[in-house]
């Protein structure tokens, strides 16, 4: 997270409405039913959220989150680049740095600001455009500014590659279970099981639990609890709860309907397989978080650097 006091005294500070044209006045937003699709981006707060038939920018910009924003928890981003012919919807402020102030840099400078000091509003935050242009950045010479934004780029770099892995890891583990499944329908073996879910309540164990939790355990000894919390997980699983809370006055899933969801159980001997493939995806995962969290502290501390002039 960075702060005004994240920066020294070896750059001049500006407010960023010094050295920014807002070109808010250009955005316009479009309803999700009036969309028409089409290859530009669509933003809003915090990212892209559709693709459009048409533009309004057409240039390196920045965006800053209005509304909408992650304003509590910077270090999720409040600020992005776009580039390109584009389409910004009204919850995010459009900058165009002017001369003397690289694009990138100044995205870095913004995508972890702690900007609640310049939020207005009760009920909802919002970073009003005077809020905004009060927000302080740190003027290093042009060089420095892309020196700075080159090795802060190379560092999300690999950030990016971690997060990469883990989303293919996590496909393959869903990939691992859909495979056993369908394995197992299709071969049509006698060991395979159609069965619904059962509720079961344990009593004897000390517990707490608040009223959104239901706990159950298998009640087949032909079915292994990692093939179990592998099903619960897959998409197969969140279809049938789907179409159960379908039409319902609330969209609340309790025991009467897990007692009405069907199970596909293979045979052992694949579920164990399964378990092992499994097993091996979360031990890769681990290693990739704990990396992820490695790279996000040297992130951290690579911005702080880079803004007191230390690289």
């Amino acid at each position: 997270m960075i702060t005004e006091t994240s920066f020294s005294d070896r750059y001049p500070r500006v407010e960023l409405g010094q050295v920014v044209d807002f070109l808010d006045y250009r955005r316009r937003p479009i309803t999700a039913s009036d969309r028409i699709p089409g290859p530009y981006p669509y933003y809003g707060a915090n990212g892209q959220q559709d693709s459009v038939a048409d533009f309004i920018f057409e240039e390196p910009l920045i965006l800053l989150a209005e509304d909408g924003g992650h304003f509590d928890h910077p270090d999720r981003g409040i600020a992005y680049p776009i580039s390109g012919k584009t389409w910004v919807n009204n919850h995010a402020h459009v900058l165009r740095p002017r001369d003397g102030l690289d694009t990138r840099y100044l995205c870095r400078v913004l995508e972890n600001y702690d900007v609640r000091p310049f939020v207005a509003g009760t009920t909802r935050s919002k970073l009003t455009k005077a809020g905004a242009s009060r927000i302080i950045v740190p003027m290093a010479p042009l060089q420095e500014q892309r020196q700075i934004a080159a090795i802060l780029d190379q560092a999300d770099a690999l950030r990016a590659q971690r997060r990469a892995a883990l989303s293919l890891l996590e496909e393959l583990g869903s990939r691992a279970f859909d495979l056993v499944v369908e394995e197992a329908l299709s071969a049509e073996h006698d060991g395979l099981l159609r069965t619904r879910c059962a509720f079961v309540s344990e009593r004897d164990l000390p517990l707490c639990m608040n009223t959104s939790t239901i706990r159950f355990k298998q009640a087949l000894n032909s079915c292994r609890l990692e093939y179990l919390a592998a099903w619960i997980q897959s998409a197969e699983f969140r279809r049938q709860i789907t179409r159960l809370v379908t039409g319902t006055a609330q969209q609340n899933f309790g025991p009467s309907h897990l007692k009405q969801i069907a199970i596909t159980i293979p045979p052992l001997c694949q579920q164990e397989r399964l378990s092992s493939h499994l097993s091996a995806i979360s031990s890769l995962q681990a290693t990739h978080r704990t990396a992820l969290a490695e790279l996000d502290a040297l992130f951290a501390s690579l911005q702080h650097r880079a803004f007191r002039g230390e690289l």
